[in-house]
Protein backbone atom coordinates (compact mmCIF):
# COMPACT_ATOMS: atom_id res chain seq x y z
CA UNK A 1 0.00 0.00 0.00
CA UNK A 2 2.82 2.41 0.98
CA UNK A 3 4.50 2.15 -2.75
CA UNK A 4 1.15 2.56 -4.31
CA UNK A 5 0.64 5.31 -2.54
CA UNK A 6 4.09 6.84 -3.09
CA UNK A 7 3.60 5.97 -6.47
CA UNK A 8 0.11 8.07 -6.84
CA UNK A 9 0.70 10.61 -5.14
CA UNK A 10 4.97 11.20 -4.07
CA UNK A 11 7.05 9.96 -1.70
CA UNK A 12 5.71 12.43 1.23
CA UNK A 13 1.92 11.56 0.65
CA UNK A 14 1.04 11.44 4.37
CA UNK A 15 1.30 15.09 4.56
CA UNK A 16 -1.31 15.24 2.14
CA UNK A 17 -3.96 13.03 3.60
CA UNK A 18 -5.65 14.95 6.00
CA UNK A 19 -4.97 18.27 4.57
CA UNK A 20 -8.50 19.88 4.93
CA UNK A 21 -10.72 17.00 5.58
CA UNK A 22 -12.51 18.89 8.14
CA UNK A 23 -13.20 22.50 6.94
CA UNK A 24 -16.00 24.95 8.60
CA UNK A 25 -17.64 28.14 7.97
CA UNK A 26 -18.34 30.52 10.45
CA UNK A 27 -21.65 32.82 11.14
CA UNK A 28 -19.56 35.62 8.95
CA UNK A 29 -18.77 33.39 6.24
CA UNK A 30 -15.28 33.02 6.99
CA UNK A 31 -13.42 29.12 5.82
CA UNK A 32 -11.21 27.30 7.96
CA UNK A 33 -8.91 24.71 7.00
CA UNK A 34 -5.90 23.15 8.02
CA UNK A 35 -2.99 22.83 5.74
CA UNK A 36 0.10 20.35 7.24
CA UNK A 37 0.45 21.47 10.76
CA UNK A 38 -1.28 25.11 9.87
CA UNK A 39 -4.43 26.56 9.91
CA UNK A 40 -5.76 28.83 7.80
CA UNK A 41 -9.04 30.97 7.49
CA UNK A 42 -10.28 32.94 3.88
CA UNK A 43 -13.26 34.78 3.06
CA UNK A 44 -14.60 36.91 -0.05
CA UNK A 45 -12.85 39.95 -0.66
CA UNK A 46 -16.35 41.30 -1.43
CA UNK A 47 -19.22 39.16 -0.20
CA UNK A 48 -21.62 41.40 -2.43
CA UNK A 49 -19.15 40.35 -5.58
CA UNK A 50 -17.57 36.90 -5.44
CA UNK A 51 -15.74 37.75 -8.49
CA UNK A 52 -13.63 39.98 -6.88
CA UNK A 53 -11.71 37.21 -5.67
CA UNK A 54 -11.07 35.26 -2.10
CA UNK A 55 -8.14 36.74 0.47
CA UNK A 56 -6.47 34.93 3.69
CA UNK A 57 -7.94 36.52 7.04
CA UNK A 58 -5.96 34.37 9.54
CA UNK A 59 -2.88 31.97 9.82
CA UNK A 60 -2.12 30.15 12.35
CA UNK A 61 1.61 29.28 11.08
CA UNK A 62 2.64 25.55 12.68
CA UNK A 63 -0.24 25.58 15.26
CA UNK A 64 1.38 22.40 16.81
CA UNK A 65 3.93 24.07 17.84
CA UNK A 66 2.24 27.59 18.78
CA UNK A 67 -0.06 26.14 20.86
CA UNK A 68 1.59 23.14 22.30
CA UNK A 69 5.21 25.13 22.79
CA UNK A 70 8.28 23.25 21.87
CA UNK A 71 7.60 20.40 23.89
CA UNK A 72 5.60 18.78 21.43
CA UNK A 73 5.98 15.00 20.19
CA UNK A 74 7.92 14.87 16.76
CA UNK A 75 5.28 13.70 15.08
CA UNK A 76 2.00 15.24 16.76
CA UNK A 77 -0.46 16.08 13.64
CA UNK A 78 -3.80 17.95 13.07
CA UNK A 79 -6.52 15.86 12.82
CA UNK A 80 -9.64 17.78 12.29
CA UNK A 81 -11.88 20.95 13.21
CA UNK A 82 -14.58 21.56 14.35
CA UNK A 83 -16.74 24.45 15.67
CA UNK A 84 -18.17 25.61 19.28
CA UNK A 85 -22.08 26.65 19.18
CA UNK A 86 -20.44 30.26 20.34
CA UNK A 87 -17.59 30.29 17.55
CA UNK A 88 -14.75 29.29 18.91
CA UNK A 89 -12.72 26.67 16.52
CA UNK A 90 -11.81 23.52 18.44
CA UNK A 91 -8.60 22.07 16.82
CA UNK A 92 -7.99 17.30 17.24
CA UNK A 93 -4.86 16.57 17.57
CA UNK A 94 -2.85 13.67 17.47
CA UNK A 95 -2.18 14.16 21.06
CA UNK A 96 -5.28 16.10 22.61
CA UNK A 97 -7.51 18.77 21.34
CA UNK A 98 -7.46 22.54 22.16
CA UNK A 99 -10.09 25.63 21.97
CA UNK A 100 -9.32 28.91 19.72
CA UNK A 101 -10.66 31.83 18.99
CA UNK A 102 -11.73 32.60 15.12
CA UNK A 103 -8.86 34.86 14.68
CA UNK A 104 -6.54 32.23 15.50
CA UNK A 105 -4.92 34.02 18.20
CA UNK A 106 -2.47 31.06 19.84
CA UNK A 107 -2.24 33.04 22.87
CA UNK A 108 -6.23 32.70 23.19
CA UNK A 109 -5.70 28.73 22.73
CA UNK A 110 -6.55 26.17 25.47
CA UNK A 111 -5.28 22.49 24.89
CA UNK A 112 -6.12 19.25 26.84
CA UNK A 113 -3.67 16.55 26.33
CA UNK A 114 -5.51 12.85 26.06
CA UNK A 115 -2.92 10.64 28.27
Amino acid sequence: MDSFLKNLFGKNYSDRLLNGIYSLVDKDNVLYANYNASIFAFALNDSNEPSKGIIKRYALEDAVTAIHGTNHQANTTISGLSMTYDGHIVITFSNGVAVIDRDLNASSAFFLPVW
